[in-house]
């Protein structure tokens, strides 16, 4: 890590040079998030090469995230787990509108899924997020029994349609009445 990688976050810096050593102080956003760094002073090239690395852009990271795919190079398996049905019918009509194909239908083990999900074999995010563009608010989800290669679709009742946003669940009531309790209080 260099020494700016820890000063992207930092909200103020403070460097002092001591006989045989840099003591670089980053305070940063919360007390929580502030370090001091100790570097030993060799000589006065090592002085210039910390201001010199401080004073320069940060080097472009390598792009982790997987390379984007076609749609159509997408093979999408959907489920209907939400309850509704002819869901899956609907949403294959829209997947192949959008250029993704769809490999099968069929309805999911349970109907009572809330969430839709996008399941993909691990390496294979970047199929999952060709699909996620196309549902937006589907959640990926890393799953060992999904084929590489293939992705699955599982419809929630949040599932609104391809290019629709999935429908944001309502937050829980909060608990009120005598027994309303924080944890600190049940100790």
């Amino acid at each position: 890590m260099s020494l700016h990688d820890l000063l992207i976050p930092a909200v103020s810096l403070l460097v002092l040079v001591v006989p045989g050593m840099i003591l670089a102080m980053l305070a940063g956003p919360h007390p929580a998030t502030s370090v001091v760094v100790a570097l030993p002073l060799e000589n006065e090239k090592t002085l210039h090469h910390l201001f010199a690395e401080l004073s320069s852009e940060p080097a472009t990271p390598a792009d982790e995230t997987s390379p984007a795919v076609a749609p159509a190079d997408v093979p999408v398996a959907v489920y209907n787990a939400s309850g509704i049905p002819g869901l899956a019918a609907s949403a294959t009509e829209g997947l192949g509108s959008a250029g993704l194909p769809v490999t099968g239908t069929a309805t999911a083990d349970s109907s009572d899924h809330e969430t839709t999900e996008i399941r993909y074999a691990t390496g294979d995010e970047a199929l999952a997020a060709a699909v996620a563009a196309a549902i937006p608010g589907a959640m990926p989800t890393a799953n060992d029994e999904v084929k590489p290669g293939a992705v699955e679709l599982v419809l929630g009742s949040d599932f609104n349609g391809v290019g629709q946003a999935t429908t944001t669940p309502a937050p829980a009531e909060a608990v009120t009445g005598e027994d309303a309790r924080t944890a600190a209080e049940t100790e």
